[in-house]
């Protein structure tokens, strides 16, 4: 049987990276004690909230550092755990707040995964993901704005329940909740509604109140759609990746199995699975999800969102992979023609017309540029050689 199409989706990682990221794992490799290779990794540890699992590997490692870059890590991890336990505080009473208005609601990701972890405080979370019926979205955002919520203005009025799958809404007191109505990226989650998560969801305990939050199948199909999921500026989601390792030993391989291939997901969380090192590979997972393979249109769309596609940097691009054809269009015609409200609320005008084409298209070249600029690289598609 020919190998499936394989796209490098984990990108290739420092030593201190990735005994950080799979630190505590059965085979995982030792962190080097090179104090180089530290303060070098440094940053991206800190930036791809891996903070709590580098001190650790570092630990583990017995390098010597600079303790000023001990320290750093310290008291990341502090703000980690503080900047957690504050956005779990107040996820039970945004969702109380949905319930008021006859709003059904499942917390995804967060606190539904960090209790997996070996301790919680080793994946952080800085905002509450909340899934609800898609035929309540717009309620739900106008019960969350009567609680002091506010949104960014969007192109279109239709644009959060036709163009994105959500839309992230705060408080001044620095509450954050990201407010779904599908999974992303919805050209890939059509059939992963509300209702179906909805259904394997179970109680969990937040301390202030107790939410719904989805299974730990549901979860792991999250957290490797995440993975293609965009966000300008965002990191490389390295975290994620421990996510996927975590709920992979989790949950029921049978029921994991059969989800994913009920959700036509199985070829793709297969692809996730395989690229993760040998020593951290659900080998019982990936035989009951057998050898699912992807239509010709799956990879295309995926294609076009691993580098160095330009849908990988270029937001507007992007969007287009990961929206239905209808609501692509309708993507299309908000941002070439945005609202007088949006345009005076973005460029300080509700007449600048000119200035927002003339933007676009200077980002778009820009990302045109940068992929000419880096050429073929080992994201391409090569056949799967294990």
């Amino acid at each position: 049987m020919r190998a499936p199409p394989f796209l490098r989706l984990l990108p290739s990682l420092g030593p201190v990276t990735i005994a950080t990221l799979f630190h505590g794992v059965q085979g995982a490799p030792l962190a080097p004690a090179d104090p180089a290779s530290w303060q070098r990794e440094l940053p991206t540890l800190i930036e791809e909230g891996l903070a709590g699992l580098a001190i650790g590997a570092l630990d583990r490692s017995q390098a010597t550092i600079e303790p000023a870059l001990r320290e750093q890590l310290i008291d990341v991890h502090r703000a980690e755990i503080v900047m957690s336990r504050v956005a779990q505080a107040w996820a039970p009473e945004a969702v109380s707040r949905l319930h008021a208005d006859a709003v059904d609601a499942v917390v995804v990701k967060g606190p539904a995964v960090a209790m997996f972890y070996p301790r919680p405080g080793l994946r952080p979370f800085e905002d509450v993901d909340v899934l609800v019926p898609r035929e309540r979205f717009r309620i739900a955002m106008h019960a969350l704005a009567l609680d002091g919520f506010v949104r960014p203005v969007p192109p279109r009025g239709y644009f959060p329940l036709l163009c994105r799958e959500g839309v992230n809404m705060w408080r001044p007191d620095g509450a954050s909740i990201d407010l779904h109505h599908r999974i992303p990226p919805w050209a890939f989650t059509g059939a992963m509604t509300f209702d179906r998560i909805r259904r394997t969801s179970f109680p969990l305990d937040l301390g202030r109140g107790i939410v719904q939050v989805a299974s730990s199948s549901h979860n792991l199909l999250i957290a490797a759609l995440q993975i293609i999921g965009y966000r300008a500026g965002s990191s490389i989601k390295l975290k994620a990746w421990r996510d996927i390792y975590e709920l992979a030993g989790r949950c029921e391989v049978s029921e994991a199995a059969r989800e994913a291939r009920v959700l036509k997901l199985d070829w793709f969380l297969a692809l996730v699975l395989r690229q993760l090192p040998s020593y951290a590979r659900p080998g019982a997972l990936l035989e009951a999800l057998g050898a699912a393979r992807p239509t010709r249109g799956q990879m295309a769309r995926l294609r076009g969102l691993v580098p160095p596609a330009i849908g990988s940097r270029n937001y507007s691009v992007g969007r287009l992979y990961r929206l239905p054809p209808a609501n692509g269009l309708a993507y299309l015609a908000a941002k070439a023609f945005p609202s007088q409200e949006f345009l005076r609320n973005v460029c300080g005008s509700r007449w600048a017309y000119v200035k927002w084409w003339r933007g676009a298209q200077e980002h778009l070249m820009d990302s045109a540029g940068a992929r000419f600029e880096q050429g073929p690289s080992r994201s391409t598609v090569r056949v799967d050689p294990r």
